[in-house]
């Protein structure tokens, strides 16, 4: 989208800010562009009716909401609905000086502290509330069992009987650890807690903050908010928040984590169904054959290889 000199006196004029100049910024979302203002704000400009709009409005409410729970979230400046200088909603946030830590191209590993306290930020989230309604897609986020999309993959031919057979009794194993959750919901969740929406800074990596609030909600377990992290850093964010406060059913919160992965990954590979038959162009099941060889290994000449 073009941003024209005129459209930006507007913003001045209805907004009541100050600023010099337009600049894109690099982006890996598909919500929103996004341009920095000057040197203090950022503009969240949706790319198009429907999903990314409604974000912006699930946004203007849960960035408050969490800069009153006590994360660390740039602050909302302006939010404009009325469609009368972009034809579109918009936000205007405050700039934070840094950049996601994805772009850093490490492992959340190498930077422990970022998800410590990351995972503190979230222990207050989880703490506070916001007033929104339940999205339309909010059912993605219920405990569901991934043994039906276990079946699917392989119906889809992304399986052969083997990894499926290996997955099922892989799911088999986390079951009851699971079903027995009762969560004390619901809690304030961001719900896309992933490398690209966290700020870092500095050679070490300082954490910043916690950005892009359009998928928040209020929701019956916290698990929700470890799902889109490598698995590296997850262990990480739970020790920084059970520092501040304990998950709800804290003893299952691991074997919740990883089921709902499993879930999330299944259905992210039936979304693109194989229809090559050869085990080899199976992408997944070459991975889950990998990755389940080194579960248990005792053979220490193969155990010293094992994913670090």
């Amino acid at each position: 989208m073009h941003i024209s000199e005129e459209i930006l006196r507007e913003i001045r004029r209805k907004h009541k800010i100050d600023f010099e100049g337009c600049l894109p910024l690099q982006s890996v979302g598909i919500i929103n562009e996004v341009y920095k203002l000057g040197d203090r704000y950022v503009l969240r400009v949706p790319k198009y009716f429907g999903g990314p709009t409604d974000q912006a409005f699930r946004e203007q409410k849960a960035i408050p909401a969490a800069r009153a729970a006590g994360v660390r979230t740039p602050d909302l400046v302006a939010f404009d609905p009325d469609c009368d200088i972009l034809e579109i909603p918009f936000l205007i946030v405050e700039f934070v000086d840094g950049p996601n830590f994805e772009l850093q191209n490490r492992d959340p590993a190498s930077a422990p502290e970022v998800w410590r306290e990351l995972g503190r930020d979230l222990a207050k989230l989880h703490a506070g509330t916001v007033d929104l309604e339940p999205p339309r897609w909010a059912n993605i986020h219920l405990l569901s069992d991934p043994r039906p999309k276990i079946d699917e993959c392989f119906r889809l031919r992304w399986l052969s009987p083997v990894e499926a057979a290996r997955l099922h009794a892989w799911a088999d194993r986390l079951a009851p650890l699971v079903a027995g959750s009762i969560v004390r919901g619901p809690r304030f969740v961001h719900a896309d807690v992933q490398m690209s929406n966290v700020l870092v800074a500095g050679a070490i990596c300082d954490y910043l903050a916690l950005i892009d609030w359009g998928c928040a909600l209020m929701c019956d377990d916290v698990t929700v908010d470890f799902l889109a992290t490598p698995m590296s850093a997850v262990p990480l964010m739970l020790e920084g928040h059970r520092e501040i406060a304990k998950l709800d059913m804290d003893e299952t919160a691991e074997a919740r984590i990883v089921w709902r992965r499993i879930v999330s990954i299944l259905s992210d590979i039936c979304s693109n169904p194989q229809t090559n038959y050869s085990w080899y162009n199976r992408p997944i099941a070459r991975m889950a054959d990998l990755l389940l060889f080194f579960v248990g290994q005792q053979n220490s000449r193969w155990r010293e290889l094992a994913p670090p």
